[in-house]
Parts: C-alpha cells; sequence; structure tokens
C-alpha cells in the first residue's frame, strides 16, 4: 500500500511550503536565502511556513512546483543533514504528526529524496513527473514512445490449450491469493487503537498502555493497527483448510511504522512471517513488497547499486523452500519456477521498480531498471515455446496511479503479446478487492479486445 501519512505529508504539505520562488535554471540567491533559513536552528518555522503556504496557495501550478524543486534541490546540495533536518522541522511545524514520526521518516526516506535532487533537471520530464505524482500540481507527461523488443510469434510455438492430449479437460485445481497482512509483531491486546500515531495497538506512551485508554485493541487486531500475530497465524490455518494447491500472496509483511524499521527488524519480520506460512503447510509463491524495504519503498535498480542485496538475501532464503534457488531471486526479488501443476509456471515480478513514491527512480530515469522487463520477455518466451501456461505475480498493479506511465505502457505490451500464455496476473497493494482488464486496444474496451485479467488481493 502507499506510504501512509507521514510521507505523504512530507510530499503534499512540507514540499509544498518550498514555493517561495517560480524560478528555474540555476540557482538563484533567494532560492539559496530559502534553503539556507530553512536549516538554521533558531528561524521561527511555524511562521515561515505559515507565509510560504499562503505563497503556494495563490501559486498553485505546475511553474510554482519546479520552483520547489529548485528550492529542495538546492538544499539537498548542502548534504544530506542539513537536507534532512531542514524537511524534520517543517513537517513537524506544517503536519499534525507527532515529533517522532516526522523526524523519524524523514532520517530515513530524507537522504533518498536528496540523491535523486541532486540529479534532477528542472523543466525535465523527469521533473514533470515528481510534481505530478506527488503534488498534483503538473499534468502527467506523454508517455515516451518505445516498443519493448520482444521475439516474434512463430507459426511453431506451441501454445496452450485446455484440452489434454487425449481430448479430456484437466483436472480443476485450487488456489489460494493473500496480500498485505502487514505483521506487527509488537502488538500489544488491550492497548490504545485510537492513538496519535497512523498506527496503533502499540504501548508507545503510559495512556496507550493497557487498562489506560478508552478503545482497547482486540486479540485479533483493529483498522488502525498492523496485523496481530494471532490474526496471521489464524489466517494461514483457515487457509490451509480450503485445502488449496498452492497460495499466491503478493507482498507487503511488514507493519505500517515506517518511522522506525530497520534493516535487522525487517529481515527478521519477512522471515518469522514465511516460517509461519511453512509451519502451516503451505505451498507459497510470494512476491516483494514495497513496505518490506527500510527505508519502504526505496529498491534501487540494480545499476544504483545493491542497497537491496539484504532484501534479495532474506526473501531467496525464504522462497527456496517452495521455489528452489533461481538466480533472479538473489539478485532482484524475482524468479519464474514450474508448480506441481503440469504446464503451469509462476513467474514473479518486481513492480516496485516503477512505483511512483520509490524516490530511487528518480535519480537516473530508466526505461528498463534492472533490464527486469527484457528478463520478464525472456521467462515468457521460453513458456511460449514450452507450451506452458503463466500466473504471473507482483505487488503493486500496473496501470494504477501509483504506477508511473510509461514503465505501465511498457509492461502492458508485453501482456497483450504473451495473452496466450498469461493466464492471469495477481496483485495487492491497494488495499481494495478489486480486478482489473487489459485490452488490446483501449480506445474500444470490448469482450472481444479483453486480452488479460489481473486479480488485486485486499489484506
Amino acid at each position: 500500500m502507499k506510504t501512509p501519512t507521514a510521507l505523504v505529508l512530507i510530499a503534499g504539505q512540507a514540499l509544498c511550503t518550498w514555493a517561495l520562488s517560480g524560478h528555474l535554471g540555476t540557482e538563484s540567491s533567494s532560492s539559496i536565502a530559502v534553503a539556507r533559513q530553512a536549516a538554521i536552528p533558531n528561524v521561527d518555522i511555524p511562521q515561515s511556513v505559515e507565509g510560504i503556504w499562503d505563497s503556494l496557495t495563490e501559486n498553485n501550478n505546475c511553474l510554482g512546483c519546479q520552483g520547489i524543486l529548485l528550492i529542495l534541490r538546492t538544499l539537498a546540495n548542502f548534504g544530506d543533514d542539513i537536507f534532512v533536518g531542514a524537511l524534520q522541522k517543517l513537517c513537524n511545524a506544517a503536519s499534525s504528526e507527532d515529533e517522532d514520526v516526522c523526524n523519524g521518516t524523514l532520517a530515513l526516506e530524507g537522504p533518498v529524496i536528496a540523491a535523486s535532487l541532486r540529479d534532477l533537471t528542472l523543466g525535465s520530464k523527469t521533473a514533470q513527473v515528481f510534481c505530478t505524482t506527488l503534488l498534483g500540481l503538473c499534468n502527467y507527461p506523454e508517455v515516451e514512445p518505445y516498443t519493448v523488443p520482444m521475439p516474434p510469434k512463430t507459426i511453431t510455438s506451441s501454445l496452450p490449450t485446455n484440452v489434454s492430449s487425449n481430448g479430456t479437460m484437466p483436472a480443476p485445481f485450487k488456489i489460494a491469493h493473500f496480500s498485505d497482512i502487514h505483521i506487527d509483531p509488537l502488538y500489544v491486546t488491550g492497548s490504545n487503537a485510537n492513538c496519535s500515531k497512523p498506527m496503533c495497538c502499540r504501548p508507545y506512551t503510559p495512556a496507550d498502555e493497557p487498562s489506560n485508554n478508552d478503545f482497547p485493541a482486540g486479540p485479533f487486531g483493529d483498522h488502525n493497527c498492523g496485523a496481530p500475530l494471532s490474526l496471521e497465524k489464524s489466517m494461514y490455518a483457515a487457509i490451509k483448510a480450503l485445502s488449496p494447491d498452492f497460495a499466491l500472496f503478493t507482498g507487503d509483511i511488514v507493519d505500517h511504522a515506517i518511522w522506525n524499521t530497520t534493516v535487522a527488524q525487517n529481515s527478521a519480520e519477512i522471515s518469522m512471517a514465511y516460517q509461519h506460512m511453512s509451519d502451516a503447510g503451505l505451498q507459497i509463491y510470494g512476491t516483494v513488497g514495497n513496505h518490506e524495504m527500510s527505508p519502504a519503498n526505496a529498491i534501487p535498480p540494480t545499476h544504483l547499486g545493491a542497497g537491496a542485496q539484504w532484501l534479495y538475501d532474506v526473501v531467496s532464503e525464504a522462497w527456496s523452500r517452495w521455489t528452489g534457488s533461481p538466480a533472479e531471486a538473489k539478485s532482484v526479488g524475482a524468479y519464474s519456477v514450474k508448480t506441481p501443476r503440469n504446464g503451469l509456471r509462476v513467474i514473479s515480478v518486481s513492480t516496485n521498480f516503477w512505483y511512483t513514491l520509490n524516490f530511487w527512480l528518480y535519480e537516473d530515469v530508466q526505461r528498463d531498471p534492472s533490464d527486469h522487463l527484457k528478463w520478464l520477455v525472456g521467462e515468457l518466451d521460453a513458456a511460449e515455446k514450452a507450451g506452458e501456461r503463466v500466473f504471473l505475480v507482483g505487488h503493486m498493479p500496473m496501470g494504477t496511479s501509483d504506477a508511473l506511465h510509461d514503465g505501465s505502457n511498457y509492461f502492458d505490451q508485453i501482456v497483450n503479446r504473451y495473452k496466450s500464455t498469461i493466464v492471469g496476473l495477481f496483485f495487492g497493494h491497494t488495499h481494495l478487492d478489486h480486478f482489473q482488464i487489459s485490452y488490446s486496444n483501449y480506445t474500444h474496451r470490448t469482450a472481444s479486445n479483453a486480452v488479460a485479467t489481473s486479480y488485486i488481493a485486499p489484506p
């Protein structure tokens, strides 16, 4: 799911409070002065924010957003510490979040945002996308025309069929699909379910402790909280009782307390969840959610380094009990494996490489981050030639507002090309129970033009 409250506030409020300048191009003296002022400890930030916010509401447009980026880029060039400290002040002054939420979120996310801003060209398509997806102040730019390289479909390709070689229909089978479990191992029954944080049911303060509040958390969870271990384990038992042939898990294990995640904590939670799935006797095909990463969302493409290697190591080890050890799992958190069902393959992809709140993507925009689409085409083409059918699983559905438009377009080209091989797409992330239809012609969306269905599971 999109990272809640604190990060959105930074995008929607704290970033907007920088709109003192509409200049484009190199850093002006006024933008440097604003950036320096924000970094000075004794500035009256609440008063400054009020004036800046008034200025923004009078210049609420795409050009004004470029001015915001100009000042933010200038601030980022002073270094991570100054950048993070200034945004922490603004968040604390402009939002209703607790101080530890503002400070913790920006301490984690701030350096990633700063790195992307330092290389950002004002007025560029990347800058416009940044303003569009985070602030809604620009129209989304046109998708860059690009044809994904794919082998042509040949006459000799063995296309799948619903009829077996002896003329009978194959036996039906049963799968379970679940997503976005967001387990909170620190959940305390009886603690405050109506707290001041974005996520409750922890004894953050004495007033949040059991017996000290008017909204005690139940033993099996609350909508304002992460899921307790009791709910997690009971869900696995319920799935097992359905006797599925296997289960698809489309990501997001870690809770929503994004302001205090650590690599060690996330690693432990991911490993524990998959162990619980295994203990329940489930056959699982999983994928990586944006909350598995620490900082949340910030999964860098491989050309920017190995910052996500710890995550790939953790999930590949967890998945190996069901998938073996495909090389892609350890390099990009993806895999392609045959299922126990004859002729059916599961391909797990990382759609996090096109998530709008993955700030690493804005540093050096790539058509195909980590060559992920190239790899997917290769796996689908091999499946087509082998006469296999494919379940394609990922976390974030492509084609939604959370997905970068260019990446969605390129992904859709692949779905259309291999429509005879892909028999279902499975996602989560939205926290809604719904589906999407892929078409060969989006101007005339008819049943005859429908090529694939994406099934999107709620928590």
